[in-house]
């Protein structure tokens, strides 16, 4: 069961600062989705494929994995506003 210190634990890991309604709220969807998750666990699965489909092989909607002939980097360097070394260059986003 996941009480309201658990839910002041993870929003100080994840830096969350979360008003105490939505720490209720929270608590409660987690609680929920616990629930959930411990009925799922009691289904029996013995004798059922990992790998179970409701389709046909011949019914898949995927598409068949075909090789073909990737972008030349100097195509793909053309596409860039900025690149380096091979790679695309970006803002930085993480804080130091």
């Amino acid at each position: 069961m996941i009480d309201k210190e658990m839910i002041e634990y993870l929003s100080n890991l994840a830096k969350l600062d979360l008003e105490e309604g939505e720490k209720e709220e929270l608590l409660k969807d987690l609680n929920n989705l616990e629930a959930l998750i411990n009925q799922i666990q009691k289904v029996d699965t013995d004798g059922v494929s990992e790998n179970f489909s409701i389709l046909d092989d011949n019914e898949s909607n995927l598409r068949k994995d075909e090789v073909k002939k990737s972008l030349d980097v100097s195509e793909t360097e053309k596409l860039a506003p900025d690149f380096k070394n091979g790679a695309f260059v970006v803002p930085q986003v993480i804080e130091e």
